[in-house]
C-alpha cells in the first residue's frame, strides 16, 4: 500500500508541471503571457521555455509553502487547501462558461436547457457554495490558505493586465463566441 500510495503522489506531482508549462506554452502563443513561453524547441518540438520556467516557478512557491510553515505537513495541507480552492473556482468558471457558449443550443428545448444551461450552471453555484462554506474551516478569510490564494490571484490579475497593456495581445480583442446549431457543420460550429 505504502508503494502504491508513493507512486501516485509521483505521479501527481509529474502530472502537474506538464500541464502547467503546456499551459503556459498556449498562454505564450496567444501572447497572453510572455511570447518567449510560446516558444517550442527547435528539435524536439516540446514547449521547453515553458517547461524551465514553470518548474523553477513551481520549485519556488514549493520552497515559499515549506519555510512558511511550520511543517512540511501544515505546508502540504496549505498547498492542497489551496489549490483545492482555486480548483473548485476555475470549475465553477468553467461551468458558467459552458452555459453561456452553448445559450443557443439551450434555448432549443427543455432537454437542452436543462442539460446545457441548468446543470452547469447549478453545478457552478454549487462549487462556488462549497468553497465559501470551505473557508472558515480553512483558517477563515485572514487565514494563510487565503492569504495564498490572494496572492495567486493577485499574480494572475497582474499577468492579465501586462498582457492586455503592455503585450498588446490580440487575444483580448476577440469576440465573444457562442456555439451556433445552423452553423455547426462548419468550422467547429462557433459564431461571434
Amino acid at each position: 500500500m505504502i508503494v502504491a500510495v508513493l507512486l501516485s503522489i509521483v505521479g501527481a506531482t509529474q502530472t502537474a508541471p506538464v500541464a502547467g508549462s503546456r499551459i503556459a506554452f498556449a498562454m505564450g502563443q496567444d501572447k497572453v503571457l510572455p511570447s518567449a513561453l510560446g516558444r517550442s524547441h527547435p528539435r524536439h518540438r516540446t514547449p521547453a521555455v515553458a517547461t524551465v520556467v514553470f518548474a523553477l516557478l513551481t520549485l519556488a512557491v514549493t520552497w515559499v509553502y515549506t519555510l512558511s510553515s511550520a511543517s512540511v505537513e501544515g505546508a502540504f495541507t496549505n498547498v492542497v487547501s489551496s489549490v483545492g480552492l482555486m480548483f473548485a473556482l476555475f470549475y465553477a468558471a468553467t461551468g458558467i462558461a459552458m452555459a453561456v457558449y452553448y445559450r443557443r443550443l439551450a434555448a432549443r428545448g427543455v432537454g437542452s436547457l436543462l442539460e446545457l444551461a441548468l446543470v452547469p450552471l447549478v453545478s457552478a453555484a454549487f462549487r462556488i457554495w462549497v468553497a465559501i462554506k470551505s473557508v472558515p474551516g480553512l483558517g477563515g478569510w485572514n487565514g494563510d490558505v487565503m492569504h495564498y490564494l490572494y496572492i495567486m490571484l493577485a499574480l494572475g490579475v497582474i499577468f492579465l493586465l501586462i498582457a492586455r497593456l503592455v503585450g498588446r495581445s490580440g487575444y483580448f480583442a476577440e469576440p465573444t463566441e457562442a456555439y451556433s446549431p445552423s452553423a455547426a457543420g462548419s468550422a467547429g460550429g462557433a459564431s461571434r
